[in-house]
Order: structure tokens, then C-alpha cells, then sequence
């Protein structure tokens, strides 16, 4: 550091040092969805990272998950008279399968291989990225989270944002 005055007025003068980009949220590229029960999506789910502004922070780098958010899995296979839902748990609950996780580089994250093993009514994606710590685990205080809800769509599903 270095102070300096001239004329009346100080100036301090410090080192240099790097401003980093920070991600605050993720916005789907590509909607994930088109699928068969037990087939990939024909839509695999790109993600990409922008800051509290909009701006696309092209040096984000990390652990991106997915998984279905348990508490928002519904079927509509009531048969009351009155179409009523029903939660989904245990064994009725659908499966996700392929590579559940993937580093998002660049800015950008693509899952290649995502499948649910059976025709549900709606259940939601839960995406979520986080920055790896020094310990080159994920920082869980670091993370971003990106949801997409799943539609049936006769006998197909199709995901919706």
C-alpha cells in the first residue's frame, strides 16, 4: 500500500488484487424431457450459471447433482370418483437413473443420460451446485439450486420449468 498527498488531497494506492465472478443462480439452456418410462430423455438438461445481474459468469466451475425432490412426487391414479392425487413413497416411488452428477466447467453444466424408470404424473427435479472447498469436497454452504417439474404426458413425460 501507498499513501501519497498532493495539492491538499491524500490518495492511498493499494496491491492489486482479482475480482471474482460469483454464480448466484442456474437457468436451464436446455428443458429436460421427452422420455419413455425406462428410456433416456430425449432432452437432456443443460444448465448455465449467471450472477445476481443477468451476467453469464463463464469461470463458474462445479458439482452439479440431480435427483427427484422427494416431497414433490404426486400420481393421479385415484380412482374416488374425483381424480384425487396421491403421494408417491417407497416402492411406488419412481426411479432416476444414469450419471446423477456431473461438474458443470465454463459456466455450463449437460447431463447425458438421465432416465426415469416408470410413467408418473408429476414429480420434480432438484438440481443442485455447489463450489468445491479447498478439501476438494463440495461446500455446502456454497450452492445453487435449480428445480424442474416432470409432467406424464400419455405414457411420455415431459418436463416443464
Amino acid at each position: 500500500m501507498r499513501l501519497s498527498a498532493e495539492g491538499g488531497a491524500i490518495s492511498v494506492e493499494t496491491n492489486a488484487f482479482d475480482v471474482l465472478e460469483t454464480a448466484s443462480k442456474g437457468e436451464f439452456k436446455v428443458q429436460p424431457g421427452l422420455a419413455m418410462a425406462g428410456e433416456k430423455l430425449r432432452r437432456q438438461p443443460v444448465l448455465e450459471f449467471f450472477d445476481e445481474f443477468n451476467n453469464f459468469v463463464s469461470t463458474y466451475q462445479a458439482l452439479v447433482t440431480v435427483a427427484i425432490d422427494i416431497s414433490q412426487m404426486w400420481d393421479q391414479t385415484l380412482n374416488d370418483g374425483f381424480g384425487g392425487w396421491r403421494d408417491l413413497a417407497g416402492a411406488e416411488a419412481p426411479v432416476l437413473s444414469g450419471k446423477l452428477e456431473s461438474m458443470a466447467e465454463s459456466g455450463v453444466v449437460q447431463f447425458v443420460d438421465l432416465a426415469v424408470d416408470r410413467p408418473v404424473e408429476r414429480i420434480t427435479l432438484l438440481f443442485r451446485a455447489c463450489l468445491i472447498g479447498p478439501s476438494g469436497l463440495p461446500d455446502n454452504g456454497k450452492c445453487i439450486m435449480k428445480t424442474s417439474c416432470l409432467r406424464r404426458c400419455a405414457g411420455c413425460a415431459v418436463v416443464k420449468g
